[in-house]
């Protein structure tokens, strides 16, 4: 008998040789191959490629006008109004992150108050000439700074600011 256990000892030795020989063979040649698309690709919809944002830069802002409160000027509201308009719909005068507030002084006809945070010195400049060029200001009191507002509320002078 002890031939027979022989046998399935060696048939089992066999099959764990066949298959380690069978995970250790790695073939020589590559299959893969890299080559440059003779194509161009073809875009997805049929619309204008250069439109990242085109639509939505050159989109008219809708301002609404308001009617004057009792007791309030009709020419001053007027200005006000235009001042509102001006702000609104150009998003270029006081960017992001200027925190500017503009104010129509309601004693003096044509005095414009300007307070806040501008980023730096060309927006406010740019700022001013353009609320001077409204017909109706006959001054600008200019009392914006430049310079980023802290969370704190006071304004950092000391850190440099985007576009100087």
């Amino acid at each position: 008998m002890p031939n027979n256990n022989i046998i399935p000892k060696g048939l089992w030795l066999a099959i764990v040789f066949l298959c380690a020989a069978g995970c250790s063979h790695r073939e020589t040649s590559s299959r893969t191959s890299l080559q440059p698309r003779s194509t161009a690709i073809q875009p997805a919809s049929e619309g204008n490629s250069n439109r990242v944002y085109e639509a939505q830069s050159k989109k008219a802002t809708f301002v609404p006008s308001y009617a004057p409160p009792k007791g309030v000027d009709s020419s001053q509201w007027t200005l006000a109004e235009q001042i509102r308009e001006l702000l609104i719909s150009d998003k270029t005068i006081a960017p992001y992150p200027s925190e500017v507030s503009v104010v129509l002084d309601n004693k003096t006809n044509g005095l414009v108050h300007v307070r806040g945070n501008i980023i730096n010195t060309h927006e406010k400049r740019k700022l001013r000439a353009r609320l001077e060029q409204l017909p109706g200001v006959t001054q600008v009191d200019d009392q914006s700074v430049v310079g980023l507002q802290n969370p704190g509320g006071g304004a950092d002078l000391n850190k440099p600011v985007l576009g100087k």
